[in-house]
């Protein structure tokens, strides 16, 4: 089985390599101004709000949500902060329940955090108080239960949570971080019953994001659709949906940095970071964000540019096991007749242009330092869903290739 450059699909959709499962129960509205849907998908329910303090501001100074909400009975929860962290989350669910929030909507208006905490917190509630860390553990728990639906209004271009069963949250455990010390780790709590019942994506809400923070998410919806891509659970479906959200960000992202104000680059980011989720809720991730987690940790730097800094080597690596989509893929980005080769200095090239490097070696200081973070890196589930196994050398490997800002590793 081989992947069609000429026309992006399979040969064969049957093919045993493509085979797979497709489920996406999200009901979509999309498009500039399509948050004044709000009040038909919430029709009388009661709802609860969800954003940050700045972004309730923003929401009720917003003509249509504003009104909207306004009209509404409405209860507002605006604490949630930046990577939120499980207690925050538990004390939250314990204070939802006290109050009977079991039948009511959530509205969640902001980035990935926001929309993540808001699975987190409907998750806790309809598991009957069980903290996160149990149901992440054990996810089955949710196999009967009924959730508090959730509208999900992306602020960001971004982490596409709007379409994805899952939610990363965060936790401090005594000599239990990723490297052993106290510090913070990652939990994901992933259930198909974690899917939002709606997704209103409206690429106006992502008009006044600074120059950074469109770079910062934009980045995450474009390696969220290449680790969907160079996926071994990719499918026929998903394929298609990969490489069209990597073709919208690699134009869009550099155009977005010389101008934030153009609005036809943002539509195409939001729809990139749509379809970006959409695959990736199918196929989950591979290395890159394995290897982000510990520079988030230890150093804070921003997830998108996390994930986007080791890109290029990973790329690199998937040749070596290429059925012709990153051919395919090589061909979209870079046109007609150029092999999949051509993808590794492509891409080094395309994020040096974007200071991605730069900014992770300001972060982290040394290579030396770098390279201390590979015992932290969780994988080996997503080491082995790529199109090519990435041992523990390999990580080595791709930290000291990105450090240098090249391709090779």
């Amino acid at each position: 089985m081989a992947y069609d450059t000429a026309t992006n699909t399979t040969q064969n959709a049957l093919a045993p390599t493509l085979a797979g499962s497709f489920h996406f129960p999200t009901r979509v509205r999309f498009g500039r101004g399509s948050r004044a849907a709000l009040p038909e998908v919430l029709a009388a329910r009661r709802c609860l709000v969800l954003t940050s303090r700045g972004g309730r501001r923003r929401v009720e100074a917003d003509p249509a949500l504003g009104r909207a909400l306004g009209e509404h009975d409405t209860v507002w929860l605006d604490r949630i902060e930046a990577n939120p962290t499980i207690a925050s989350l538990d004390e939250l669910v314990a204070e939802l329940r006290t109050d009977r929030w079991h039948d009511e909507t959530i509205v969640a208006i902001g980035g990935g955090s926001v929309i993540d905490a808001a699975k987190a917190i409907a998750a806790g509630v309809a598991a009957g108080g069980a903290g996160l860390c149990a149901i992440a553990r054990s996810p089955a728990v949710l196999d009967e239960r009924e959730l508090m639906p959730i509208v999900a209004l992306p602020t960001t271009a971004g982490s596409g949570s709007e379409a994805t069963p899952m939610a990363v949250v965060w936790h401090r455990t005594p000599g239990g971080g990723p490297g052993g010390g106290d510090g913070p780790a990652k939990v994901t709590l992933a259930h198909p019953r974690l899917y939002p019942a709606h997704a209103i994506v409206d690429a106006e809400l992502t008009d006044t994001l600074s120059p950074h923070q469109t770079l910062a998410t934009g980045l995450d919806a474009f390696n969220q659709a290449a680790e969907s891509l160079w996926n071994r659970n990719a499918n026929a479906l998903t394929l298609p949906l990969a490489m069209r959200a990597l073709a919208l960000a690699w134009r869009a992202l550099p155009e977005l940095q010389r101008d934030p104000g153009d609005r036809v680059a943002r539509d195409a980011m939001a729809e990139a970071s749509l379809l970006a989720g959409a695959a990736l809720a199918q196929t989950r991730t591979v290395v890159c964000h394995a290897l982000s987690y510990p520079l988030t940790d230890r150093y804070g730097v921003t997830h998108g540019i996390a994930c986007a800094f080791t890109m290029a080597p990973v790329v690199q690596l998937m040749l070596a096991g290429d059925d012709g989509r990153l051919g395919a893929l090589a061909a979209v980005l870079l046109g007609p007749g150029v092999g999949a080769g051509a993808l590794p200095d492509a891409f080094a090239a395309f994020l040096a242009r974007l200071d991605v490097g730069e900014q992770v070696r300001e972060a982290v200081g040394s290579l030396e330092a770098l390279l201390a973070l590979v015992p932290e890196v969780e994988l080996p589930e997503r080491g082995g869903s790529g199109l090519i196994d990435i041992d523990v050398r390999a990580r080595t490997r791709i930290f000291e290739a990105a450090w240098g800002d090249g391709s090779g590793a």
